[in-house]
């Protein structure tokens, strides 16, 4: 009987432990993301959704609500995020300007901030991505795309119309 008793304690633990991890790791909001438990993902409809997340990953910035501000890094392990349709970023300049020097988009994931969880396009595209960075400090000039540093999946989705100009490392 103590055995049991022993075991079914340790479960009840874990259980606990494990509940509250994950609903660490697993909050009801990002910034301006919302989790659908019917897709079992947070969901992305808009620009400000991917600067949400990236802010939400890199530790740093304003959420697009303009009153949250995040201090600290999450590197998403175990959370999905979906695209729900294509999104187009504003932009003025074309993607083969080569004098462009605009500058619209935060990569997800920068430095040591790690995107670890999983990104799927659903089929759908993003556009208009202009980035552009120079200089040596290898934080903001390297590892520049749609992500920066990642060690998650990202699938089923297209980059198009996009300029990104950096040291090394570059995606579209």
């Amino acid at each position: 009987k103590k055995s049991f008793f022993r075991v079914l304690f340790v479960l009840i633990i874990f259980t606990l432990l494990t509940v509250k991890t994950a609903w660490a790791q697993n909050p009801a909001t990002i910034g301006s993301l919302s989790y659908n438990s019917t897709l079992g993902a947070y969901e992305i409809a808009s620009a400000d959704n991917l600067h949400d997340l990236a802010v939400y990953v890199n530790g740093s910035g304003t959420y697009s609500d303009n009153t949250t501000k995040n201090s600290t890094a999450h590197d998403c392990t175990g959370l999905t995020f979906k695209l729900t349709g294509n999104i187009e970023l504003a932009h003025t300049t074309a993607w083969n300007d080569t004098y462009s020097t605009e500058e619209n988009y935060t990569p997800i994931g920068r430095g040591a901030k790690t995107f670890k969880g999983t990104f799927d396009g659903c089929g759908y595209t993003i556009s208009g991505i202009r980035i552009y960075r120079t200089g040596q400090n290898s934080e903001v000039v390297d590892f520049l795309g749609l992500f920066g540093q990642i060690e998650g999946t990202v699938q089923n989705v297209t980059v198009s119309d996009a300029r990104i100009t950096g040291r090394q490392i570059i995606g579209g």
